[in-house]
């Protein structure tokens, strides 16, 4: 299994932002998919969404589970941990935006420009539903 530490306003493992195309192509090989909206070109892999800038540089890197890959933040994995133990961990060191809209399934914290997000949330402690989060992101200053 191979390891992705995020690291705030740097990137996901050897994946950097601010890198190119090239770059992320040696890591990741040849997206599945590649999607141009407005100013934003995003690029599917197996496992990432890589969101490249007109510039063409990396801005935004979204990871979800995959048993190829483990992504580590906080010395936990936040795909493999439960949400609200995720959400206590960093929130011992950073604040989440509170003014999100989307509150309960995403947790931007602004200052580090990590979000954390679920399609659902669970109704209940046996509710497996949103139980964990689904996709983990870290993005360039000023991204949200």
């Amino acid at each position: 299994m191979q390891q992705f530490e995020i690291k705030p306003f740097f990137g996901m493992g050897p994946i950097k932002l601010g890198s190119a195309y090239t770059d992320v192509e040696s890591v990741l090989g040849n997206p599945v998919s590649k999607v141009k909206r407005d100013e934003i070109t995003q690029y599917h892999y197996k496992a990432f969404c890589i969101h490249f800038n007109d510039a063409g540089k990396v801005e935004f890197i979204a990871a979800t589970l995959d048993p190829d890959y483990e992504i580590s933040f906080l010395e936990i994995d936040p795909l493999r941990t439960p949400a609200s133990e995720v959400i206590d961990r960093v929130s011992g060191f950073y604040q989440f935006d509170e003014d999100d809209w989307e509150l309960g399934y995403s947790y931007i914290y602004q200052d580090i420009q990590v979000c954390f997000y679920r399609p659902t949330t669970p109704e209940n402690d046996d509710d497996a539903d949103g139980k964990f989060f689904d996709v983990v992101s870290v993005a360039e200053k000023g991204y949200w």
